[in-house]
């Protein structure tokens, strides 16, 4: 929340030093709380700086703020510029731009040429006409009035048009809602990356819809998922080398590249990947058996967990199968060379999904046999 307030404040800022090089003219002043009345006119400039402004009145140059909340029902025949930290209303006229950072604003009256805003929450009405173009840069945007020119929207949160654009459009953020009620005369530019959202409405777009990629929100998602996949591939190489380090005779008993044991794993495995699921459900509808599927599905997980590990291992011995390297006194290289491979093989269609499998097979075929073993091996250890 801190940083939007930031970011409302710097851009005021900076739209307060545009605003004073063109005030020629003299200037008002005023602080705390004002209302210029209806009737009153004010010359020149008006410059405000407090808690409340009401301008139910006429202000003939422009108006500058930084104030708490503000409400014009009367007109300004310049430019309103400034920051609003709470919300700012129009219901009267602005005669030329409206330039704002805003906590809210919500127009209901004209503006005589562009709308320039930066909002948290932003509602442009029915009633309101905007006169040359409009820019906007919210959190959630409403636009449902008329503004005769081009448009540029960026919604982080929510976008939804019902008005009318007598020009083109472009779009940026989060997907547009689109209303019944909404018209545009120009070319739609669709920057959210997904999917013409107007067919799905009875909008009237009389121009080309055209969808962009966005450049920026892929690369984003390009680095975060770079990052999970190296993550996870090397928390997997680690398990797996932990897991060979208190398990080793296991872990190679159950990796043996032979045809037997790979006609064994593939068919346990498609028993697993089909049979668990369906016994989840099973339990689920069954209502008493959920805590039992909740166990189910937390062995399932650590099922998938411990197959790719064994995969890693597997698919490094095949690799070095032919190999004259003694392979047995070097599963770190096995492991890692397997991992790398695998993780190259996954973006092949249905390849890694058959590796997962097998995988699975690997740990399922295996369990009864490890239960069978373990009392044996205790018992030529003393233990029975």
């Amino acid at each position: 929340m801190m940083k939007k307030v930031m970011v409302l404040l710097v851009s005021g800022f900076f739209l307060m030093l545009a605003a004073f090089p063109a005030a020629a003219q003299p200037w008002t002043t005023a602080k705390g709380s004002a209302v210029i009345r209806q009737g009153e006119v004010i010359k020149g400039d008006y410059y405000f700086q407090g808690d409340t402004l009401e301008v139910a009145g006429e202000i003939e140059g422009d108006l500058l703020v930084l104030a708490g909340e503000v409400t014009v029902t009367g007109t300004v025949k310049g430019d309103l510029l400034g920051v609003v930290w709470e919300k700012l209303t129009v219901n009267g006229s602005v005669a030329g731009n409206l330039r704002v950072a805003a906590n809210q604003l919500e127009v209901n009256g004209t503006v005589g040429k562009t709308l320039t805003m930066a909002a948290l929450k932003a509602k442009i009405n029915p009633s309101a006409r905007i006169g040359e173009g409009l820019m906007g840069l919210c959190y959630q945007l409403g636009f449902h009035g008329a503004v005769n020119g081009p448009a540029r929207l960026t919604g982080y949160a929510e976008t939804t048009v019902g008005g009318t654009i007598n020009g083109p459009l472009q779009i940026r953020g989060v997907p547009v809602t689109w209303l019944k009620t909404a018209r545009v005369e120009g070319d739609v530019d669709d920057y959210t990356g997904v999917t013409d959202t107007s067919r799905s409405s009875t909008a009237t777009i009389n121009g080309e819809y055209r969808i962009h990629e966005n450049p920026e929100a892929m690369s984003r998602v390009f680095k975060a998922s770079l990052l999970f996949s190296l993550m996870w591939f090397m928390g997997n190489i680690l398990i797996g080398l932990i897991i060979y380090k208190l398990f080793p005779r296991t872990s190679w008993q159950i990796t043996e590249p032979s045809a037997v044991n790979f006609r064994r794993c593939l068919k346990a495995g498609l028993l697993g990947v089909l049979g668990i699921p369906l016994l989840f459900v099973i339990l689920i509808l069954t209502q008493v058996g959920i805590p039992l599927a909740i166990l189910l599905i937390l062995f399932y997980i650590v099922l998938m967990l411990f197959s790719n590990v064994l995969l890693y291992l597997w698919v490094g011995r095949l690799i070095f199968l032919k190999s004259r390297l003694n392979v047995r006194r070097h599963p770190v290289l096995l492991i890692i060379t397997g991992g790398f491979a695998l993780s190259l093989l996954g973006f092949v269609p249905f390849i890694g999904f058959i590796l997962q499998i097998i995988g699975f097979g690997m740990v399922l075929s295996n369990i009864r046999t490890e239960i069978e073993s373990g009392p044996s091996r205790l018992s030529e250890r003393g233990g029975l």
